[in-house]
């Protein structure tokens, strides 16, 4: 083997080695952490705990908009999920010791039904790697998403991320810059190149929605449960954040390439 040989092929066990390790404290962190609310606010019920009835428990809605709370709602929802996760492969004499916990982290936004089973004993009797499982995921009916849904969901994470970015944070003064390394420099303009052309194609994108949607859209405002309608929560009126799928959002996605949690 070349020496360019070995040092890719190190470096590849490392990266497999560090990105196990990663998603397994934030796993066995979830775990913890949901466990605690669904003993507290479900009594223990794993169906009720990840029921999409955004009434299913006053008490934890409140804890998730407690100003307070260190985690992000949404990913206080996903703890509840993993541990929830963890009981019904228990239930269901799951040896959740012999499974990675990055594959346990592609099967959290499954429901807990048979497919979910077969998947993880899929992983618990073969090697197969997180992308294969995930593409796996991908080909069961139940993530078959409407193209209603998949627009409702992109409009909805565009619009959460920029009501969450403080304008102080995008601050940068002629002084700070002046300061910066010209490397840094060069890779800052390039990145807000790249995002230049992605908001030009955000604003045409949103001008096809509009005008698919028809005139009466502009004009109303969007109503309850359609694109533009929000609380002050920032969460769609329709009923909260939608579920997102393996790889979406901000939470507790494993990615076998470079290890991406948040």
């Amino acid at each position: 083997m070349t020496k360019t040989g070995k040092e890719d092929t190190d470096i590849a066990a490392a990266l497999d080695f560090i990105n196990e390790r990663v998603v397994t404290i934030v796993y066995k962190g979830s775990i913890e952490i949901g466990d605690y609310v669904i003993e507290k606010f479900f009594e223990n019920n794993i169906d009720l705990a990840v029921s999409k009835n955004r009434y299913k428990s006053m008490s934890f809605q409140k804890l998730c908009k407690h100003p307070d709370l260190s985690v992000s709602s949404a990913n206080l929802r996903r703890m509840v999920r993993t541990a929830a996760q963890e009981k019904f492969f228990l239930q269901n004499d799951i040896p959740v010791n012999r499974m990675k916990y990055s594959q346990k982290v592609e099967l959290i936004w499954l429901a807990n039904n048979d497919d979910k089973l077969a998947l993880a004993r899929l992983c618990v009797g073969k090697s197969i790697s997180v992308r294969a499982l995930r593409a796996r995921i991908e080909s069961l009916p139940e993530k078959q998403i409407p193209a209603t849904t998949r627009v409702r969901r992109f409009i909805d994470r565009a619009v959460r991320w920029m009501e969450n970015q403080p304008v102080k944070e995008m601050a940068l003064t002629g002084e700070i810059a002046g300061q910066m390394e010209a490397g840094d420099r060069e890779a800052l303009v390039n990145r807000l190149t790249r995002l230049e052309v992605d908001m030009k194609q955000m604003g045409e994108l949103v001008d096809h929605l509009k005008a698919v949607l028809g005139a009466d859209y502009s004009e109303s405002g969007g109503g309850e449960g359609e694109p533009g309608s929000y609380g002050d929560s920032g969460e769609a009126a329709s009923g909260g954040v939608p579920e997102p799928a393996p790889g979406e959002e901000d939470g507790l996605v494993a990615d076998e390439n470079n290890g991406e949690l948040f």
